[in-house]
């Protein structure tokens, strides 16, 4: 379970995950079902391990969460080629056109004539939750798919009262990285996004580009400021990080990956549990050091 992106959240009040069995058991209230004939998409909990039987997944004194969601696909084009061909008939059987209220009612009728035989696709959100760091990590880009995790997790528990890792932008530490030079243990890649404060006088982006040289420079000390930065963490992993607080593109050096290599890959349970736990190990080293770098206060 190498993660691809982060969002952070620290959880003011201590979590009751004493009792595991509890736990599962409200868990289990809000398992994934099977989409109804009418229902465009579902969502719930379900193992992070596949075919899994517990939706509370538990080692090394963290606990990892899987949601997934279920959804139908209605090709549009489809539904509006149907559409236009019931409207033809009508149109031409009564000699009349046929209002555009009555068109809705006609889409709708044949969404919920197609919708019980349309094909369904999962998707899954994991996140994990750190108890002596006070901490909830969910692996998505998306802030809100990170709150509808958050959302579901706190109706599952009965609370959950978290509030965002970063409570302000980074932009102007990331910026001052560029112009200056970055904390110990992190290395400026090639890639930025940048922007004028006012949202009106200019953009600019890079890739593949050295961050040092005098065009990057230009664009800070006419007033931009990063928006997003590629760094290397302690030779550990490389990531974007973004002035809202997202951390994207995270990728974990060849050195890291390589250290489960010995595990069969037949041994599922095993190379799952050994990879998630050197997967959490290293992402609380990182959170821990961004803690320092940001000054991040203790919610607790």
């Amino acid at each position: 379970m190498f993660v691809k992106n982060l969002k952070l959240y620290q959880v003011t009040e201590k979590l009751p995950f004493g009792d595991q069995e509890q736990v599962e058991q409200k868990l289990q209230q809000y398992c994934i079902k099977k989409c109804g004939d009418q229902d465009l998409a579902t969502m719930g909990w379900t193992s992070v391990i596949p075919k899994g039987k517990n939706l509370l997944y538990s080692a090394n004194g963290i606990f990892a969460f899987c949601l997934a969601e279920k959804e139908k696909h209605i090709p549009s084009k489809a539904i509006n080629e149907l559409l236009n061909e019931k409207v033809e008939a009508i149109e031409s059987e009564t000699g009349k056109s046929v209002p555009r209220k009555a068109q809705e009612e006609l889409k709708q009728e044949i969404i919920h004539k197609v919708l019980p035989n349309a094909l369904t696709t999962t998707s899954y959100v994991k996140g994990v939750y750190f108890p002596d760091k006070n901490l909830i990590a969910i692996d998505t880009a998306s802030y809100s798919k990170a709150e509808t995790f958050l959302t579901i997790l706190r109706k599952s528990l009965g609370s959950l009262p978290v509030t965002p890792f970063f409570t302000q932008s980074l932009e102007e530490q990331l910026t001052n990285w560029l112009l200056e030079h970055p904390p110990e243990g992190i290395e400026i890649l090639e890639e930025t996004a940048l922007l004028h404060p006012d949202g009106e006088s200019g953009s600019a982006a890079f890739k593949n580009h050295d961050l040092t040289t005098y065009e990057v420079s230009a664009h800070l000390n006419e007033g931009m400021l990063v928006q997003s930065l590629s760094v290397e963490w302690d030779k550990t992993l490389t990531c974007s990080l973004h002035a809202e607080g997202s951390i994207k593109k995270i990728k974990f050096s060849d050195v890291i990956k390589e250290q489960n290599e010995d595990i069969p890959k037949d041994e599922y349970q095993a190379r799952f549990d050994a990879d998630l736990t050197l997967a959490v190990g290293e992402i609380n080293r990182f959170v821990n050091a961004l803690k320092n770098i940001f000054a991040i206060q203790e919610a607790v």
